[in-house]
């Protein structure tokens, strides 16, 4: 025995860095794989409550009233209409995501042709056919040819989906909702977002953004008359404490652009400032999201309405914000975009009317 320690401490003493060396490789080795399983795990966004995500798991299920996973090897289960996304690693799926955002339209076509001759799995097809419709939808902001198509492939979708309760029905109907919308038949709109009551009722997400949606269309629709039935309907969003933070800065954004409508400016720049962008408090609080995109854009809407070279100005202010931090929402970029051209015509900046003119091309 005290040969074989002889030996053993021999070894370390001529040669001190082997094991500083073996620990280094197999911590480097071990960090490489932890990164390499964190990068392959799924991730469950949740709508409400203080831990809002699941991370570091596998999806085994992925329905629109119930998410299967397995976390350490136990079975576990969350109930979908709670559930605002998932997060599955798909590099098909996670270019065409970034094309789209990026409104880089034309290549996220082709992404989507070539995408359907590759090896994928049951759950990248399925969603590879609601990323489609998003796609068109996203492009009618560019192209209003392209609503029909998206009307068309959502459509599609949620026919062939809905009985099996895939978790991207509702998002699909949603989309759907504003599709119809864009084609200004407002009718077919608010037939959409009624539907997603079914959709777990008031114990998910889904209800809320129904109202959301039956608002915001009648809104858009412009009858002044009509413009108390959205306030109710989004005062019931806002009012309900179980409602997530997410959809209830949707309805304090939208309601504030129903003030828009009726031409009380001021009173849509106070709205906004202080339900929203000086909103604080627990479930989530501002975020910057597309709401808050969104929020820009009415704020802008709100001055520039006004006219005066001071309140053009202010216009200005905020929509520049949407276009420097918020290009991956395609639809609000463009808005914001296209108001910009109005504005600097106000001012009487041809040149810069004729920069961000550009932009729409």
């Amino acid at each position: 025995m005290k040969q074989e320690r002889t030996r053993r401490y021999g070894v370390r003493r001529a040669w001190p860095w082997t094991g500083l060396v073996v620990r280094a490789v197999v911590l480097a080795w071990a960090g490489m794989a932890a990164m390499v399983g964190m990068a392959r795990a799924d991730t469950i966004y949740l709508a409400t409550g203080r831990n809002t995500k699941i991370d570091n798991v596998t999806i085994t299920r992925a329905k629109w009233d119930n998410i299967g996973y397995t976390w350490q090897g136990s079975p576990q289960a969350v109930e979908g209409y709670k559930v605002a996304r998932l997060e599955r690693p798909s590099p098909s799926l996670s270019r065409l995501s970034a094309l789209i955002q990026n409104g880089d339209f034309v290549a996220a076509e082709k992404a989507i042709k070539k995408s359907r001759s590759l090896g994928l799995k049951d759950w990248e097809k399925t969603k590879l056919g609601y990323l489609e419709g998003v796609l068109y939808l996203d492009w009618a902001s560019r192209d209003a040819s392209k609503v029909s198509d998206a009307i068309k492939v959502l459509t599609s979708y949620v026919k062939n989906f809905e009985s099996t309760k895939d978790f991207y029905v509702p998002h699909a109907i949603f989309a759907l909702g504003r599709a119809y919308m864009s084609k200004k038949t407002w009718t077919s709109a608010q037939k959409e977002f009624k539907r997603l009551g079914a959709f777990g009722g008031t114990k998910g997400i889904w209800a809320y953004r129904g109202m959301i949606g039956q608002a915001q269309a009648i809104i858009n629709e412009g009858q002044r008359s009509k413009i108390t039935d959205a306030r109710v309907l989004l005062r019931r969003v806002i009012g309900d404490r179980k409602a997530p933070r997410s959809v209830q800065n949707e309805a304090i954004v939208i309601r504030a652009a129903s003030f828009n409508v009726v031409k009380d400016y001021k009173q849509a720049v106070a709205e906004i400032r202080k339900n929203f962008f000086n909103k604080r408090g627990d479930n989530g609080g501002t975020q910057y999201d597309e709401s808050y995109a969104r929020a820009c854009n009415v704020m802008g809407d709100a001055y520039r309405f006004q006219g005066g070279k001071g309140n053009l100005q202010q216009a200005e202010i905020w929509y520049l914000r949407t276009t420097c931090f918020f290009k991956t929402y395609p639809a609000e970029y463009r808005v914001a975009v296209g108001h910009l051209v109005e504005v600097y015509d106000g001012l009487g900046d041809k040149k810069r009317s004729e920069q961000w003119k550009k932009r729409l091309q």
